[in-house]
């Protein structure tokens, strides 16, 4: 098979429900506003883009979650405009950058912080964006438009969930998240080497080879609890806990999609544990991205000689969610 027919045959350049269900959103939120002669629907087009999730779960949560970020965005971005009416378009900078430190600091009180992003893209569109009505008009339809984003990711994803899609093959065993068993170390440590070796590819892969005994035994060892993805005789993944906190992982077999088996496994372990940290390379953004759908929050930048790159510290607590 040539490079290119074996590349396009990888599970993981496939058109997944996610990509699709993101389409058919961005479809929908154009195609009403356009039809209702109001807007173009860029700005629910880009939120419903933002809000999509692998899971209804996770898209009902982040919904929610956008909803008040993207109120604090609207509000702060209507006050900003009346400034700016008063005191004339020479202050539009330092107004902006002010804006977007409340902005930030009243996601961080409400605890919202994944809606940042959202609140940040609501506020400079209110902002910059062509203005035919009053400050207080353009931002409440700013504000509906974006709620309508939101709305139309979480309908879409409802639509799509595959446990209620007829065409689902129900004759699969289901995919199931268990405790270590005998046995699995073989399966665990030919994970760990070849996660690694994608996540880390600056380290020469013969250093994980060399830390492969220590790090089987650690596994092996009562300071640590193992948590396996399986599907039916395979398994595709593992997340392992050391000292009842700190998170390693999740390694996912190769071809495998993150949003399958990596969320699954993190969200199984937030179930079981009151807090949790991790530590994920700043260069892996897909890797970041996972953590901080679930909730994670970055508290520490470290430089690491093994990878001669920077790490980043995640940390999550139920309490905050």
């Amino acid at each position: 098979m040539s490079p290119y027919r074996k590349k396009f045959a990888d599970t993981r350049f496939k058109i997944g429900f996610r990509n699709i269900k993101t389409a058919v959103s961005v479809g929908v939120c154009l195609l009403v506003f356009q039809l209702l002669g109001v807007s173009d629907g860029i700005q629910a087009s880009i939120t419903a883009i933002i809000c999509m999730k692998s899971s209804l779960q996770n898209s009902l949560q982040t919904g929610l979650e956008r909803v008040i970020g993207t109120v604090i965005g609207a509000l702060i971005g209507m006050a900003a405009l009346l400034l700016l009416l008063e005191a004339g378009s020479i202050y539009a900078v330092p107004i902006a950058i002010v804006s977007v430190v409340i902005i930030i600091y009243f996601c961080n009180v409400f605890k919202v912080q994944n809606s940042i992003i959202i609140g940040l893209v609501v506020f400079l569109m209110i902002l910059v964006g062509e203005k035919t009505q009053t400050p207080l008009v353009y931002g409440i339809m700013r504000l509906i438009e974006t709620i309508f984003g939101i709305a139309a990711a979480y309908l879409i994803n409802l639509l799509f969930d595959p446990k209620i899609l007829p065409f689902k093959k129900k004759t699969r065993k289901a995919p199931e998240i268990r405790g270590y068993k005998a046995g699995d170390i073989a399966s665990i440590m030919s994970l760990w080497i070849s996660s690694n070796i994608r996540m880390y590819p600056t380290v020469n892969p013969d250093f994980w080879h060399d830390t492969y005994e220590e790090t089987r035994s650690h596994y092996l060892s009562q300071d640590t609890t193992l948590y396996l993805y399986e599907k039916g005789d395979e398994v595709l993944g593992f997340v392992c806990i050391q000292e009842g906190l700190k998170l390693d992982g999740p390694h996912v077999r190769m071809g495998h999609h993150w949003e399958n088996v990596g969320t699954s496994l993190i969200q199984h372990v937030q179930r079981l544990y009151q807090s949790l940290s991790a530590e994920v390379p700043e260069s892996s953004e897909n890797y970041q991205e996972i953590f901080l759908e679930e909730g994670f929050s970055v508290t520490k930048e470290s430089h690491s000689a093994v990878s001669d790159g920077n790490i980043l510290t995640l940390e999550w607590s139920s309490k905050d969610n």
